[in-house]
């Protein structure tokens, strides 16, 4: 499963904050799925902006594969794939993570604004 992405302490907030709220929060997403799903089934799949896909190697519930076809729903999609990293890039690679979103946007974004 790989490093732990938090020190003792650092756990330590979560699990007190989740003794006093709960994981109803947390949960809800899940419990809304279907309606979400029968909100949006007769709107447009497609996006037509330039977008983004960070996956990670090591992601077990994410892997990299359940991304092929994004391009029928994403036309204009850049893929970067994080090697050793798992399903929580941002906390795992941050610095990472962040080099890959911040030369993405200086390529595809900057041209727009200096137009």
């Amino acid at each position: 499963m790989g490093e732990p992405i938090m020190s003792d302490a650092e756990l330590q907030v979560y699990i007190d904050a989740f003794r006093k709220t709960g994981f109803t929060g947390a949960l809800n997403w899940y419990r809304n799925l279907r309606a979400n799903w029968l909100d949006t089934q007769a709107s447009n799949d497609r996006i037509d902006i330039p977008a983004l896909m960070i996956t990670a190697s090591d992601d077990f519930f994410l892997t990299p594969d359940t991304t092929n076809g994004m391009e029928r729903y994403v036309p204009d999609l850049e893929r970067r794939n994080v090697e050793d990293c798992g399903h929580w890039t941002q906390h795992e690679q941050p610095e990472t993570i962040n080099r890959i979103i911040l030369d993405w946007l200086d390529r595809r974004m900057r041209p727009n604004f200096e137009s």
